[in-house]
C-alpha cells in the first residue's frame, strides 16, 4: 500500500498516520510520524514478521482471535479448522452470493452470532490496536495515540458499500479520519517513490509529492 499526505503541520504536531493494507490472505500495517515511515511487525515469525494472516475466529467465550495466534491454536488442535474464517475480505464483494467464503460465513455467523460488519470491525480493532501498542512500547512512548489517522487501499472495482464499511471499521477502531485510495493509484505512487524520487537528480514533478509522506506496506 502506498500513499502520501501533505505535512508541514504533521511535523509541527505529530499525529500518527497508519497505513492499513487489508489483504485477502494477509494484512500489514505501517506508520508515519513526523516524516518517518516504517512497517510495524505483527508476527513473531522469523520471516514475514510484518504480515499477519487474514484469518479470524471466536472462542467459546466470544473472544476474537486472529492471525498467527489463531493458526497456532488450529495446529495444536485447540481450534477446529472449520471454525476459522478465511478470505473474508471477499465477503464485501459477494455478501449474497454462493461463493465458498459466503457459505462458510453463513454457518459461522450463526455460531458466532456475528454480522459481517461486526467481524470486520473486530478485525480492524485487533490489528490497529496491536500496531499502536507496538509503537507505544518500542518507538514512540511519548506520543498520544488516542488520535490517529488511517489510510487504506482498496481494489479498483470496489463497490461503494464496501468502501463505506471500511471507513466505518476504521472509525470504530478509533481513527480520527480515514482515507481510501485505489490500489492502482497506490502502486503508481509506490513506483514514483522507488523509481523517481529516490534518484539523486530527481526532477520536480507536476504534482506535489516531493515534500510528502509515503506509507508503504506489502501484503498479498
Amino acid at each position: 500500500m502506498a500513499t502520501f499526505s501533505s505535512t508541514q503541520d504533521r511535523k509541527m504536531s505529530p499525529i500518527p498516520l497508519l497505513g492499513f493494507d487489508f489483504g485477502t490472505t494477509k494484512s500489514a500495517v505501517s506508520y508515519s510520524i513526523a516524516g518517518k515511515v516504517e512497517l510495524i511487525p505483527l508476527s513473531k515469525a522469523r520471516t514475514n514478521r510484518y504480515e499477519s494472516a487474514a484469518v479470524v475466529s471466536y472462542d467459546v467465550n466470544g473472544q476474537f482471535i486472529h492471525g498467527e495466534a489463531l493458526l497456532k491454536l488450529v495446529d495444536s488442535g485447540k481450534v477446529d479448522a472449520v471454525d476459522v474464517l478465511r478470505h473474508f475480505k471477499l465477503l464485501m464483494l459477494h455478501a449474497r452470493d454462493s461463493c465458498a467464503e459466503c457459505v462458510a460465513f453463513e454457518k459461522l455467523s450463526q455460531k458466532w452470532q456475528k454480522t459481517l460488519d461486526e467481524v470486520i470491525f473486530d478485525y480492524f480493532v485487533a490489528l490497529l490496536t496491536q500496531a499502536i501498542n507496538h509503537l507505544r512500547k518500542t518507538v514512540y512512548v511519548n506520543i498520544d495515540f488516542s488520535t490517529f489517522d488511517v489510510v487504506l487501499t482498496t481494489p479498483s472495482q470496489w463497490p461503494p458499500a464496501a468502501n463505506r464499511l471500511l471507513t466505518r471499521a476504521a472509525k470504530h477502531a478509533g481513527a480520527r479520519t480515514s482515507v481510501l485510495y485505489p490500489e492502482t493509484l497506490a502502486s503508481a505512487l509506490c513506483i514514483v517513490q522507488e523509481e523517481i524520487l529516490d534518484q539523486p537528480d530527481a526532477v520536480e514533478l507536476p504534482f506535489k509529492v516531493m515534500s510528502a509522506h509515503f506509507i508503504v506496506t506489502k501484503a498479498d
